[in-house]
């Protein structure tokens, strides 16, 4: 899959994590100790953050050498959760980058 096309994606996640962020649930409240953004997974002590960011550039540059895209984004999940033996944490990122961007 060409990472252009994952952009609509990334857009639709960071837009429902804006969301998330702009009425915190009940069962934020679970999870407030673990940070800002962690919701607690029904049914469990397991704390969730989603997050993401999806970023597009365009270069117009003059001399008849045309423009320059470049997209990208990232999505991450962080998970965690208390267990007997201690706290247990997983994390996941997915970057995604096409064109000319560096890294950020």
């Amino acid at each position: 899959m060409k990472p252009a096309r994952c952009l609509p994606i990334l857009l639709a996640i960071a837009m429902a994590s804006a969301e998330a962020f702009a009425e915190p649930a009940a069962a934020d409240a679970a999870c407030a100790h673990r940070g800002r953004g962690f919701v607690q997974v029904p049914g469990t002590m397991t704390c969730v953050k989603i997050a993401g960011r999806a970023v597009a550039e365009a270069d117009a540059t003059g001399g008849g050498r045309g423009t320059r895209m470049r997209t990208g984004g990232t999505v991450s999940m962080d998970v965690r959760s208390d267990t007997a033996l201690g706290p247990v944490r997983g994390f996941v990122r997915f970057r995604v980058r096409d064109g000319e961007a560096g890294e950020r």
